[in-house]
């Protein structure tokens, strides 16, 4: 049987099992497949409160390793919003790790409305954790995180996925901006959204 090793996980042939499941409730293991490692020598800093970092990286990163990256250094999620494009099977269940210790919200591409075997394992995924996956035709690429008293946005070309190898990336601690897109997740659910095109 031919393998394939990605991100230290084993990966069979498509359609066949994982033999290895990852815990994503333990932070070491987590670090592993959210390339901790990768993100930390990017040489990327958690901006003070009110601040906003700006950065051009050749790192392969996705946005959620480096939510990942800020909740091990800041601390624990309180809630997360999630306005992205698209996410591939490990950062779905990433995300859907997330929701057993915050309250997370998600729009994804219209991309993703599909019923097609690869976006279905994903959006299954996802509903599996979240409350509500809502659909838009959406190229965004937004991540909010509310974690004590820091409010931390992350926004940039980086997909939740796979990338390529330069990619800009932008880290705000700032209320206001965090209350900015939260409001434009409402407006977006409310004015934008579309019904699954999927019935199982």
């Amino acid at each position: 049987m031919a393998k394939i090793i990605l991100r230290e996980r084993e990966y069979s042939k498509r359609g066949e099992k994982s033999k290895k499941s990852i815990d994503y409730s333990d932070e070491h293991e987590r670090s592993i497949v959210m390339r901790y490692d990768s993100v930390n020598s990017a040489k990327i800093n958690i901006p003070k409160k009110g601040e906003t970092n700006f950065y051009f990286t050749s790192k392969t990163l996705s946005l959620l390793d480096v939510l990942n990256w800020v909740e091990i250094n800041l601390g624990k999620i309180d809630e997360a919003t999630f306005i992205i494009f698209t996410v591939n099977e490990i950062m779905a269940e990433y995300i859907v790790s997330l929701t057993k210790r915050a309250k997370v919200k998600i729009i994804i591409s219209d991309l993703m409305n599909s019923q097609r075997e690869k976006e279905r394992l994903i959006t299954r995924l996802l509903e599996k954790g979240c409350e509500d996956v809502v659909f838009c035709h959406n190229h965004a690429k937004v991540v909010t995180a509310k974690i004590g008293d820091n409010y931390i946005t992350l926004t940039g070309s980086m997909n939740s996925g796979n990338n390529a190898r330069i990619e800009t990336l932008e880290i705000f601690n700032c209320e206001k901006m965090y209350n900015f897109i939260a409001k434009q997740y409402e407006y977006l659910k409310q004015h934008f959204r579309i019904k699954p095109r999927y019935f199982d």
